[in-house]
């Protein structure tokens, strides 16, 4: 089984928005993308998958899928 972790923020501004580390998470407000639903996209194609979210308010959630892939 592959373990793999997504990074959304919905305060950042810069980074790649590639969900990969909290320097490069996805965000919101970038043309064409909603950073939580490409999360929750990526967790379905892996074994185990745990989405971090921060929020506006600076708080992280914890968000754990287990996929088919």
């Amino acid at each position: 089984m592959a373990d793999t972790t997504w990074y959304v923020d919905f305060t950042l501004t810069t980074g790649n928005n590639d969900g990969t580390d909290w320097d490069n998470a996805y965000r919101s407000g970038v043309t064409g993308a909603n950073s939580l639903q490409t999360a929750i996209d990526k967790a379905n194609d892996a074994d185990n998958t745990t989405v971090y979210v921060r929020t506006d308010d600076g708080s992280d959630t914890v968000d754990e899928a287990n996929g088919t892939g």
